[in-house]
This record gives C-alpha cells, sequence and structure tokens, in this order.
C-alpha cells in the first residue's frame, strides 16, 4: 500500500501544478516528518503529524485538481491514522516509565530525549524579518521552568492544543497556568512577542516572560533556532486611527496656541491654561519610548515622534506664557486699587 506521506510522492503528484509554489510549504513539512521515522523521534511525531494534517486542508483550498484533492484527503486520513498510532505507543511507554518525569530539577534541561521543533525554528527565521503591520500569531502556554510555543498565521483550538501538547514535552510533566494569545514580528532582527491578538486589547506583559520565552525556544527547537533575541510588548495603546485624530488635534493646539502666545501679555491667564491641559493630555498618548527590549510599548511612528517633540516644546511655552500673564494680572489688580 502506497504511502501518501512521502514527501517525493506529493511532489509528482503536483509537479504539473501551477503555480509551482503552492505545493512548497507541505513538502516541507513533509520532508521534515520523512527524517522522524523512529521510535526515539515519536513524540516528535505528533506535532507534525497534526501540522501536516492541517496544512492538506489549507492545500484542498489552492488545488482544484480532482485526483489531488483525493491525494490529500487520503493524506489526512493516514496522518490521522499514524497520529493514533504513535500516541497509543507513548502512551504505552509512559505507563512503563514511573520515575524521573516529574522530577525535573527547576531551570535545568531535562535529561530525556526531547524532541527538535524544526518548523518553529524555521518561522522564527521569518518572523525576524515580519513587519508589524502584517504579522503572524502566537500561542504560548505558560508553564515551569518551560512553557509551550505555537507560531501560526492564525491561531484556533488545534493551536492552543499544539502549544499545550509543547509545554508537556518540554517539561517532561503536563500541566501549567493557563495560555497566552498575541501578535508576533521582528525589529531589528529582534523578534517582539506582543501580547493580545488585538492592539485594542493588549495587556501589559509580566517582567519575566522575555527570559522565559527565550528558554523555551531553546529547549523547544533544541538549539536549532539559534540565538534568539526576544522583545515582550503588550499595553493600552492607540489605533492607527485613533492616532491620526490625536495627530489632528495636537496640529489644531499648535496652530491656537500660536495665535494666543502671539498677544504676549495681553494673553488670558484661563485660555492658556486650557491649552496647557490639552496638552498635557496630548502627551499622555505620546509616551517617550524608543521601543527597545527594556520597553513594553513599541516606537512611535515618525509623525508621532514630530508631534511629541512640538508638544514639548509648546508645554514649556504656554507655562512660561502664563507665569507671566499670572504676574501681570496681579500687577494690573494691583494698579486698580
Amino acid at each position: 500500500m502506497p504511502s501518501y506521506l512521502l514527501a517525493a510522492a506529493w511532489e509528482k503528484m503536483t509537479k504539473d501544478h501551477q503555480p509551482a509554489s503552492d505545493a512548497g510549504p507541505l513538502t516541507r513539512l513533509l520532508k521534515d516528518y520523512g527524517k522522524l521515522h523512529d521510535e526515539k523521534n515519536a513524540e516528535d511525531q505528533i506535532p507534525a503529524l497534526r501540522q501536516i494534517n492541517e496544512m492538506a486542508i489549507s492545500a484542498k483550498r489552492k488545488f482544484k485538481e480532482p485526483e489531488i484533492a483525493k491525494y490529500l484527503d487520503e493524506m489526512r486520513k493516514e496522518a490521522e491514522s499514524k497520529k493514533k498510532e504513535v500516541e497509543a505507543y507513548l502512551k504505552k511507554e509512559a505507563a512503563t516509565k514511573k520515575k524521573g518525569l516529574n522530577k525535573i530539577e527547576k531551570g535545568k534541561v531535562p535529561s530525556r530525549k526531547l524532541r527538535k521543533d524544526l518548523v518553529l525554528a524555521r518561522i522564527l527565521t521569518r518572523v525576524r524579518t515580519t513587519p508589524a503591520k502584517s504579522p503572524l500569531y502566537f500561542a504560548l502556554a505558560l508553564g515551569r521552568p518551560y512553557c509551550g510555543l505555537v507560531i501560526a498565521r492564525s491561531i484556533s483550538g488545534s493551536q492552543r492544543g499544539a502549544a499545550i501538547d509543547a509545554r508537556t514535552l518540554n517539561n517532561g510533566r503536563s500541566g501549567g497556568s493557563g495560555i497566552k494569545l498575541g501578535r508576533c514580528y521582528g525589529e531589528g532582527g529582534k523578534v517582539v512577542f506582543d501580547m493580545g491578538l488585538k492592539p485594542s486589547n493588549s495587556t501589559k506583559p509580566p517582567a519575566s516572560l522575555a527570559l522565559l520565552i527565550k528558554s523555551t525556544i531553546k529547549v523547544q527547537t533544541q538549539g536549532a533556532a539559534g540565538s534568539v533575541k526576544v522583545i515582550c510588548r503588550g499595553g493600552p495603546r492607540l489605533t492607527e486611527q485613533e492616532m491620526a485624530k490625536l495627530l489632528e488635534v495636537a496640529n489644531a493646539t499648535l496652530k491656537k496656541s500660536a495665535v494666543l502666545l502671539a498677544k504676549g501679555d495681553k494673553a488670558k491667564v484661563a485660555k492658556l491654561k486650557e491649552l496647557e491641559e490639552r496638552c498635557e493630555q496630548i502627551l499622555k498618548h505620546l509616551p517617550d519610548t524608543k521601543g527597545g527590549s527594556n520597553s513594553t510599548l513599541p516606537p512611535l511612528p515618525p509623525k508621532a515622534k514630530k508631534a511629541r517633540a512640538h508638544m514639548l516644546v509648546l508645554l514649556e511655552k504656554l507655562q512660561s506664557a502664563i507665569e507671566t500673564a499670572e504676574k501681570t494680572e496681579k500687577e494690573n489688580k494691583k494698579d486698580k486699587k
């Protein structure tokens, strides 16, 4: 009986299909899986087979040829059947191992053979050059001493399950403290994990999360990802539309202030203070951040940086003008008396 999980067979089936790039992602997964035909790699086979199953579903939307669609259905059936076989094998193996799995010392890599997550290693290379405007997404199953990490184009129940599976394999035991979801993109060669699937529901990450993710990547890929510099971001921020509206208000404030400041001593204190308060409110939404590894907020866009600089100068001028205007008002009151 032919195997539908062979990369060579899949390449042969799709050799005449155009564009040829449609077959590429599934071919790579099948090649990675082909390196795992060994009992010692049984744990690696489960996530690999799950990803092949998911990719086959996605590929079926691209390939309209009936024979390829049928081939993909058979591939999915075989992947599911193999996955059940491996799970049964691992369950049997686990029953014979009663020592060591729950005695992993904190901060140390488990002594047993861990999987090498080549898919995660490859996608981390891609993330480094992925712009923040079109990010990938991550599911991080929290745990100690390691988490479980999955990065994909979208996050569903399947990716959550894969992250939990990865955490179990990384720690040698089940259990953890929930799942964090968010966006993943590159910045200056570093990998940014931005908490929240949308900027509007972003939350501030724990202080130690970046180190935890970095150690998780090292263990889960067994060093295949190389040295990965991690930044964790999160917290409430403005959307692009809100930022554009704020910059409009900032420009209007600059124009109105210029007119009022031109009056010199004749400017009324109440109006100056009103503009000062508005200026301070604008600056609250334009935080001083360079977006570095120690910052949980991203760098400001160029127009916002420029507006912040103008607002700081304006605030200083307004405060000076208020002080002068208050002195003038006091002197005028004394003269009237």
